[in-house]
């Protein structure tokens, strides 16, 4: 008897090193490898940095978008990152330090119309006044009702012109494109240095507005339209 209870306690010692075996779990879960991103700013208070930093997983790529303050354009990156596009991509394969440098915003460039007060014009007005009978005869024939009110438009534009124009080189662009027509020469003269004296006004985002300037040169309501658009786009990013 005393032997079947010793053969008894055995088995049953074995049966729980097994049950504790068993339920032991085989694998830990491997932990994640994570990585440091620190971002600079300089000068200090110039700008930040958009995600600011912080932990990253190995490998995960990072997209940073560099934006400045007030008074300050974005200049270049160093040390992770580098080039001189305000947005830059990092992969996180090791701890990381990027720095953001930004630069006191300059008054843009653009090319500065001559200006004087009364320009000269080719034409004196009473030899201008017969160009404008003679158009507005071959346009409007024998409509002597719309041949008065043409050459009136006309007249009074071109006089108009000779009062107030401040960019004689606007209005010679402007007679280029429209030549005798001196009704859509004070419309073009007037939507362009509109756009110049605003353009010159402008003191943000100078890298946009240079770009837009290499695009349109002195076309300059297509300067002020590509300014916009590019600087709309960029605030909303």
């Amino acid at each position: 008897m005393k032997r079947v209870m010793f053969i008894y306690v055995i088995l049953a010692g074995l049966f729980m090193s097994t049950c504790a075996v068993s339920t032991s779990p085989t694998t830990e879960k491997a932990s994640t490898l994570m990585y440091k991103l620190s971002i600079n700013t300089s000068p200090s208070g110039a700008g930040s940095v958009s995600p600011p930093g912080g932990e990253y997983e190995s490998g995960l790529q990072v997209p940073l978008t560099a934006i400045p303050t007030n008074g300050y354009t974005f200049d270049y990156w160093d040390g992770a990152a580098s080039g001189s596009s305000y947005e830059v991509t990092i992969i996180m394969d090791s701890n990381k330090t990027a720095t953001a440098h930004f630069k006191v915003v300059e008054t843009p460039q653009v090319p500065i119309p001559t200006s004087a007060s009364t320009p000269t014009l080719e034409i004196d007005r009473e030899k201008m006044i017969e160009i404008f009978k003679t158009n507005a005869l071959i346009e409007w024939g024998d409509d002597y009702s719309m041949v008065k009110y043409e050459i009136g438009k006309q007249t009074e534009a071109y006089d108009w012109i000779a009062r107030n124009t401040r960019y004689p080189d606007i209005l010679a662009k402007a007679k280029r494109k429209w030549g005798d027509d001196y009704s859509m020469v004070k419309y073009e003269y007037e939507k362009q240095s509109e756009a110049y004296e605003w353009i010159i006004s402008q003191t943000a985002y100078p890298q946009i507005m240079e770009k837009a300037k290499q695009k349109w040169d002195d076309d300059y309501s297509m300067v002020k339209y590509e300014y916009e658009k590019q600087v709309k786009a960029y605030k909303s990013l």
